[in-house]
């Protein structure tokens, strides 16, 4: 398959993607313009990073495993606006594990958006990891004056990381944070889930954390 038709289905898949969102988030989108700066965690191929770029937002695009990164990356190399960061967003600039999709082995870049830093994950092989390398989150959204959207959808590290960011004062710049929980599926974290819910609905930022991207 040559590389036009693999940008073209690119493309195709992100398009399909965009229209799945609920129609507050696509809204939220639609009004991204040239000024505009978003951060997506938990980037995997780039889908998200190119639908956020195409309304004209710079994107600063994280994803840990590094199947996934090597297409971010080639994504970013196509447009100028995204930029790919082979790191995790956690507490500090450091180190993990990445604990990889049980089936893993039979596709690395199908599988790598199951892959989680947390053993507890149900569809993960507690010991299939990688090292990986993190960044503190709240440190790097304090470069910027202002941030239009935080993505977060970080395979259940959710639950340690927004708690933490609510109790400080980076998200103060940010307009809009779009979380995806995994706590249908992941019984363990259902408890964890809805303490996060209630400490974020009890801080300043309840009003802009939505919990329904998908």
């Amino acid at each position: 398959m040559n590389s036009y038709i693999k940008r073209a289905l690119f493309v195709i898949k992100s398009r399909l993607y965009f229209h799945k969102l609920p129609k507050h988030i696509k809204k939220k989108i639609k009004e991204l313009n040239d000024n505009s700066v978003c951060i997506d965690c938990g980037a995997n191929i780039g889908v998200v990073s190119y639908i956020l770029n195409s309304y004209g937002s710079d994107v600063y695009a994280f994803e840990p495993n590094p199947y996934a990164f090597s297409h971010l990356k080639a994504i970013s190399s196509i447009y100028p606006g995204i930029f790919s960061h082979s790191t995790a967003v956690a507490f500090v600039d450091g180190t993990s594990k990445l604990f990889l999709h049980n089936e893993s082995s039979a596709d690395k870049v199908k599988f790598s958006t199951g892959s989680s830093m947390l053993d507890s994950k149900p569809n993960i092989n507690s010991r299939d990891s990688i090292n990986i390398k993190t960044i503190n989150l709240e440190k790097f959204i304090e470069k910027f004056p202002s941030i239009d959207i935080l993505k977060i959808d970080i395979e259940g590290f959710e639950v340690e990381l927004l708690p933490a960011l609510v109790n400080g004062d980076s998200l103060k710049n940010v307009k809009y944070i779009f979380v995806e929980t995994h706590d249908l599926k992941w019984s363990e974290l259902r408890l964890a889930t809805k303490k996060m819910i209630e400490v974020c609905g009890a801080s300043q930022y309840s009003k802009k954390i939505f919990y329904d991207w998908i």
